[in-house]
């Protein structure tokens, strides 16, 4: 929201100032930029990542204007699962546990708390982790660690479609600078001819390319 609040300044400064040094709106409305831009941006953004990387990219713009995916309640709900799984564990043995962990599905425990069950990623991480301690095999600090590499391996594949969107946002001036080439193309082929007026909007159309790539960027 912040991020969204400070976009709207920069450009509400940008037209204010403009308006004010008495310059047209109008003149700033290129769509044929904008295409250049946001296009070659979404094609090298499909390029360069798998995809799904790109599902998740996507998806994930889409979660930013709805409500938080977990809330109090859900953090509450996953420490009361937690408890009720180690306390049974404590008055009949580990492996009384056995049968919640293999098919949380059917669980009585783990149906308890729907919304657990329906993240696929934290239930695969409570079931594993309980898993191991069930089967004894492992050293108490050699369970930590993996679970801790396992949590570090989540959060990078996480953070994978954030990474590639960065890279193109780092891209986009040189993306700008192209759509104003182009428009410096257009108005060297047009300058014979034409007034000076015309001349001046075709150059002010390439310098808005460089603009708006920078500015979304």
């Amino acid at each position: 929201m912040i991020a969204m609040v400070g976009s709207v300044i920069v450009l509400l400064s940008v037209a204010i100032g403009f308006l004010m040094a008495g310059g047209d709106l109008l003149l700033l409305w290129h769509p044929s930029e904008i295409v250049v831009i946001i296009g070659a941006a979404l094609g090298a953004f499909i390029t360069s990542n798998s995809v799904k990387v790109v599902k998740s990219s996507f998806g994930g713009a889409v979660a930013l204007f709805k409500k938080p995916r977990y809330t109090r309640d859900s953090y509450v709900d996953l420490l009361k699962l937690v408890f009720d799984l180690l306390v049974k564990a404590r008055k009949e043995c580990l492996l009384a546990i056995e049968a919640d962990i293999e098919d949380p599905s059917k669980s009585e425990l783990f149906n308890k708390y729907p919304a657990v069950v329906a993240d696929h990623h934290m239930l695969e991480f409570i079931t594993d982790c309980l898993r191991l301690m069930v089967g004894g095999n492992l050293d108490p600090n050699e369970l930590e660690s993996l679970l801790d590499y396992e949590l570090e391996t989540h959060h990078k594949e996480a953070a994978e479609p954030a990474h590639a969107v960065q890279k193109v946002a780092d891209a986009l001036p040189g993306f700008g600078i192209v759509a104003a080439v182009l428009g410096i193309i257009n108005t060297m082929a047009a300058i014979e001819g034409s007034s000076n007026a015309e001349i001046g909007m075709k150059v002010g159309a390439a310098l808005t390319g460089t603009f708006l790539g920078i500015l979304v960027a």
